[in-house]
């Protein structure tokens, strides 16, 4: 990742990395797994997956209006102290077919 105005690479956590590698290789089930075991990364990666998706041009505007709508029920699970394992299966089970069409 490069900011605009220098060559200076930022430094991404390296839980991070690997959460973002592993999504954009399309490996759902590793996805999960390190999910779960790094479960004070899923903010992060939620983040950076609604960005990669609105900015993505193959992805229909009726899709991107359905993953808002996750990331407002994630919001909301944890508000109300959904378990983070539970919240993640949703994610994953949602995610994975529509990044797979």
């Amino acid at each position: 990742i490069f900011i605009a105005d220098s060559n200076r690479k930022l430094e991404l956590d390296p839980s991070l990395e690997e959460l973002i590698k592993l999504y954009k290789e399309k490996e759902f089930l590793k996805l999960r797994e390190f999910l779960q075991n790094h479960a004070e990364s899923v903010a992060d990666f939620i983040s950076f997956v609604k960005q990669d998706i609105l900015i993505n041009s193959t992805i229909p505007n009726k899709q991107k209006e359905q993953i808002l709508d996750l990331f407002v029920n994630v919001a909301r699970w944890q508000a109300i102290k959904l378990p983070k394992k539970q919240i993640i299966d949703f994610v994953m089970a949602y995610l994975s077919g529509i990044i797979r069409q």
